[in-house]
């Protein structure tokens, strides 16, 4: 099945979309996490799994937000 040129412009912007607003709220969030500097310093691995919980959450709001509306 060939897809017309409107359909490939509509998806390309979309999956734009996506990867800005995820990257934003990558951004926010992990500023946010930046802040904890003694669970950084004193428990690496208890942060690390902070870090992509905070990446798995601004994935699920990006496709929230964006690819299921």
């Amino acid at each position: 099945m060939q897809e017309d040129g409107t359909r490939k412009g509509h998806l390309r912007e979309v999956e734009t979309a996506e990867i800005w607003r995820y990257r934003e709220l990558c951004e926010a969030l992990v500023a946010e996490m930046e802040k904890d500097a003694v669970l950084k310093s004193s428990n690496c691995t208890a942060w690390y799994g902070k870090m992509d919980a905070l990446r798995e959450e601004a994935n699920r709001k990006v496709l929230q937000e964006i690819v299921y509306v």
